[in-house]
């Protein structure tokens, strides 16, 4: 407005005449004890609703605010896949796979202050990308002060197979973890080159059988795959398949196509390859949902998995070339109903196992899992 320079704020870029000032990044926080919290102040914070800005209060927080409150205990990720943000991250910051985590008291005043100022909350969710990588003193301090001040049912949203050993698994047990989510991602030997994803499958099955151990404790055990890429072989969702069925029941498996995500080493491949065009970001069509999946008979395969488990020998007969010939592609209905049946099925359970926060989350599961009822988009 003065007319001066463009201003040198690190980590803002601005146009200044006809060039960019491009100033440097920001250090990254590593002191968290110096910085406040989560601000859960609602009645000063404002959302779109209807076309109207709005103040967070009475009916609308009711109806916005669920009943598991989520939240983060460390930043980074001593991984590198080729598909996450984290990918582009390490680009940026190179010690970006140094977990940096919050202490513990620090996190247990933000989830006090929570459950004192945001109605019924029944659970709360640790949505790390490495939680369980920390160290066992820590993962203990967090147990002890956890249950002994806040003592609400966890989900851990973030295990690497490397971090899933009893000893781990035995604090999260007895922290109050009900429900757990391991990555798998992929299980043939190009997808995990793809993806960066090194683990081997007997390394993988192992974990897999330890998780099932806690079967009685952790109500809530799910993994994630992901299909649909450019590259497929057309073998690895099938290797999939194969996997899952060698995997002891029960379980939730999270099957989503693979979704491009900007600065990523994937995105710079399909960039290059001319996959995706550089304006397809911008311009919404690389704003998929990473639940629609392809409708392939292999994917209706990987999503009745999560219904009802389907054993080697009847797989081996499913997918035999004469029978996938004549049923691929299916029709989109039928896939998406097998996907309303999964949810339908991850919520009876949930909610049989006294986790009550799915009863205020049903209208943001509709809303999540609204494209089940759109025609599903082309390409």
């Amino acid at each position: 407005d003065s007319g001066g320079g463009a201003p040198e704020v690190a980590g803002m870029w601005f146009k200044h005449k006809e060039t960019h000032v491009r100033p440097p990044l920001r250090p990254l926080m590593l002191d968290f004890s110096q910085h406040t919290t989560v601000d859960n102040n609602f009645h000063r914070h404002y959302l779109t609703h209807k076309g109207k800005i709005v103040r967070i209060e009475n009916g609308i927080a009711k109806r916005f605010l669920v009943s598991n409150y989520m939240t983060m205990t460390s930043f980074g990720c001593s991984m590198r896949c080729a598909y996450c943000i984290n990918n582009k991250m390490k680009r940026l910051y190179p010690d970006w796979d140094r977990v940096r985590r919050r202490p513990v008291d620090h996190i247990i005043v933000e989830l006090k202050d929570a459950v004192n100022k945001i109605p019924r909350i029944w659970s709360v969710d640790l949505v790390d990308d490495d939680f369980c990588s920390a160290h066992v003193e820590y993962l203990e301090e967090f147990r002890d002060k956890y249950k002994g001040e806040i003592g609400l049912p966890l989900d851990v949203m973030g295990l690497r197979p490397a971090d899933v050993v009893p000893e781990k698994m035995d604090i999260l047990r007895d922290m109050g973890a009900v429900k757990v989510r391991m990555g798998i991602q992929a299980v043939n030997r190009e997808a995990k080159k793809l993806f960066k994803r090194t683990y081997s499958n007997k390394f993988l099955m192992k974990k897999v059988n330890l998780l099932h151990r806690y079967r009685k404790d952790f109500f809530g055990i799910r993994y994630d795959f992901i299909v649909d890429t450019p590259w497929d072989d057309k073998t690895a969702s099938i290797d999939i398949l194969k996997f899952m069925s060698r995997m002891p029941p029960p379980f939730f498996a999270n099957i989503f196509t693979l979704a491009f995500y900007p600065g990523s080493e994937l995105y710079d491949r399909a960039l290059k390859e001319r996959i995706i065009e550089p304006n397809d970001v911008w311009e919404g069509r690389l704003n998929k949902n990473f639940m629609e999946l392809k409708p392939t008979w292999v994917n209706f395969l990987l999503t009745v998995m999560s219904i009802v488990h389907i054993s080697p020998p009847v797989l081996n007969m499913l997918l035999r070339p004469t029978f996938l010939c004549r049923v691929r592609p299916i029709p989109t209905s039928i896939l998406k109903l097998a996907q309303a049946l999964v949810s339908a099925k991850r919520f009876l359970v949930f909610l049989a196992h006294g986790d009550r926060a799915q009863l205020r989350k049903v209208f943001l599961y509709l809303t999540e899992y609204g494209f089940l009822f759109r025609p599903m988009k082309k390409g």
